[in-house]
């Protein structure tokens, strides 16, 4: 598994090379989701990313995720 550190650097590699991702993360009630994502945008301590799974730009806090694989 990667650890946050490698996370961060992969998703500023896809945030450079418009690479999709396959992002799991904890939902705001604690469940663990796996959605493939675009990433566009790292501040603050977020992810900006289109949700292909969803359908839907949403904002994913850093914190929260515990696994990516870019595709």
């Amino acid at each position: 598994p990667l650890g946050p550190a490698q996370i961060l650097a992969s998703l500023h590699t896809a945030v450079a090379r418009h690479q999709k991702v396959w992002l799991s993360f904890a939902s705001d009630g604690g469940d663990r989701l796996t959605h493939l994502i675009e990433p566009l945008q790292l501040e603050s301590g977020d992810v900006c990313a289109f949700d292909h799974t969803a359908g839907e730009i949403r904002t994913i806090p850093l914190e929260r995720i515990v696994a990516s694989a870019a595709l």
